[in-house]
């Protein structure tokens, strides 16, 4: 396992500890993460995230909430659970061809450079055949905060992830809850 580099306050040990203990620590949590996957329920203590505002830039007016950017800090555990789903959920995807060709997006080997070199290959294209185009381009840098968790249950569905996945996946989106630690200037 490597190691944990950060994690939630309110952990029950600190990351430092983890890191140090992993080899006593880690097969009593990989227990706890075999049963939530078995019973498709994710631990409440591990869906509660501490929200630190950083504030972006120095020099700035601090009434501002625009200024400041929230970190999310979770508990390791959820850390953890949350790479080795990522890690299953990506391998599905590719393996039964589900993911489109050109998103770059949260893929290995791909990047906003090869999404960048995709789109101006194909205006190229579209422009040495005489054909008009357009490039219209979306920030969905927080997308992932605003989705609709019933259009993603229907969205996994779709993609042939059913039974204890989605199950899992429903657990894991609701219950949140989170708690804003403010800091002192």
């Amino acid at each position: 396992m490597s190691p944990i580099h950060s994690g939630s306050p309110s952990d029950p040990c600190s990351h430092h500890i983890f890191n140090k203990a992993s080899a006593t620590i880690a097969p009593q949590l990989c227990k706890v993460i075999n049963i939530s996957f078995e019973t498709a329920t994710y631990p409440k203590s591990w869906k509660h995230a501490e929200i630190n505002p950083l504030l972006k830039k120095p020099m700035t007016d601090l009434r501002d909430l625009k200024n400041f950017c929230p970190i999310s800090a979770l508990p390791f555990p959820a850390k953890v659970i949350e790479k080795i789903v990522n890690r299953q959920l990506t391998h599905y995807l590719e393996e039964n061809n589900i993911l489109d060709p050109s998103q770059s997006g949260f893929r290995s080997n791909h990047s906003t450079e090869t999404a960048l070199i995709a789109a101006t290959d194909d205006i190229r294209v579209l422009l040495d055949n005489g054909e008009t185009a357009a490039l219209i381009l979306l920030d969905l840098s927080a997308a992932f905060d605003t989705i609709c968790h019933h259009t993603l249950r229907t969205h996994l569905h779709n993609a042939e992830i059913r039974d204890k996945a989605l199950e899992g996946t429903t657990s894991f989106l609701s219950g949140r809850t989170r708690s804003v630690c403010l800091p002192s200037f």
